[in-house]
This record gives C-alpha cells, sequence and structure tokens, in this order.
C-alpha cells in the first residue's frame, strides 16, 4: 500500500452525492460567514464616520453659540513673538 492510499475516490454514487452536498454547504457557510464580517466591517465604518460628524457639528454649534469664531482658529504656528538671544551657536556645536 502506497503513501496516502486511504485518500483515494470512491465510486460509491451516494457517497459522492454526499460528498457533493457537504461541499456546497461548506461553500455556501464561508460565504455567508464572510459577508457577516464584511457588513460588520463596514457598518463599523459608517459608525464611526457617523459619530464623528455629529461631533464635528455639535462643536462647531458650540462654538458659535459661546462667540467663538471657527475661521479664525489658530493653526499651530508662532508668529509674531518677540524673543531674546541669549546665546549664539555655531551648526558645529
Amino acid at each position: 500500500m502506497g503513501g496516502m492510499g486511504y485518500l483515494s475516490a470512491t465510486e460509491n454514487p451516494i457517497l459522492q452525492a454526499v460528498g457533493l452536498i457537504v461541499g456546497a454547504l461548506v461553500t455556501v457557510g464561508a460565504i455567508l460567514v464572510g459577508a457577516v464580517v464584511l457588513s460588520l466591517g463596514i457598518g463599523l465604518v459608517v459608525l464611526v464616520g457617523l459619530v464623528m460628524f455629529v461631533r464635528v457639528r455639535w462643536l462647531k454649534h458650540w462654538m458659535k453659540q459661546t462667540g467663538t469664531p471657527t475661521d479664525d482658529m489658530p493653526s499651530g504656528e508662532i508668529t509674531g513673538v518677540k524673543y531674546t538671544v541669549v546665546k549664539e551657536r555655531t551648526i558645529d556645536e
């Protein structure tokens, strides 16, 4: 008896039909599980986007009520600052 002879194909039509049905069920199950996982992922992305949209809208509304201009928000750059040079250094130091 050689290597994997016990895994040979059967010629029994009943076993072939059962194998075909089981294979089809496994394939359909895998497709359904994949669809559920994909739907959950898309739903999570939509939910996060919706939450971000609502938070930004609420923040703009809140800033409008408090009188804070939304267009004049600081960009994080420091400009127009007076400073004193304590010690000048060269690039080599």
